[in-house]
């Protein structure tokens, strides 16, 4: 049994009254948004594959490498156990989202999923031996891209304050804090 919530970091009070009554933080996350009123270049170089229902357990094995050294509690329990939901909750979680894995060449170097429905990017992955390469970048513009494509005006993320890499890397292709979200969780023990 488990108990979730999140609120604006602006509403400290009720932070504190969740975690005296045993609520413990689980992500501590900015809300950051991107007008899409540019076109985004396609990265040469790249090939972008949709993740078929079939590969969906091929990228949650993959999801966990390529997002690896996330500082994200949230993100970390559902890695850890995505792969133990019914098949019920992972069509219908597939049925949102369009799941990408991303190649160069023959060698994948990243994943990336988003929704189009909210305009927002969910995760964003690359292997350890690859980052630091541009591939992040490369991977965003093509997500943005798609999105702008589909119809959205603007694009939205969480992510993680402490992850300084991909806040850096998000700020400079213009997207802006909205907000600080604090999760919490209870569960029995």
């Amino acid at each position: 049994e488990y108990s979730y919530t999140g609120f604006s970091a602006r509403h400290e009070e009720a932070v504190l009254q969740f975690r005296e009554a045993g609520y413990q933080e689980l992500a501590d996350t900015h809300e950051m948004e991107l007008p899409l009123d540019a076109p985004y270049e396609s990265p040469n170089g790249l090939r972008f594959e949709r993740v078929e229902r079939g590969d969906l357990n091929r990228f949650l094995q993959l999801i966990k490498i390529y997002m690896s050294g996330s500082p994200d509690g949230a993100l970390r329990l559902i890695l850890k156990n995505i792969r133990e939901m019914p098949d019920n909750f992972l069509d219908m979680w597939y049925s949102l989202e369009h799941l990408f894995l991303v190649y160069d060449g023959e060698m994948a170097v990243g994943m990336f999923d988003l929704n189009v429905n909210e305009a927002t990017i969910g995760n964003i992955g690359v292997a350890p031996e690859h980052r630091n390469k541009g591939y992040g970048r490369r991977i965003m513009t093509y997500g943005l891209s798609y999105l702008r494509n589909s119809g959205c005006t603007s694009a939205r993320l969480r992510v993680h304050v402490d992850n300084e890499p991909a806040i850096h890397l998000y700020e400079t292709l213009g997207f802006r804090a909205l907000d600080r979200l604090k999760h919490l969780i209870w569960w029995r023990q």
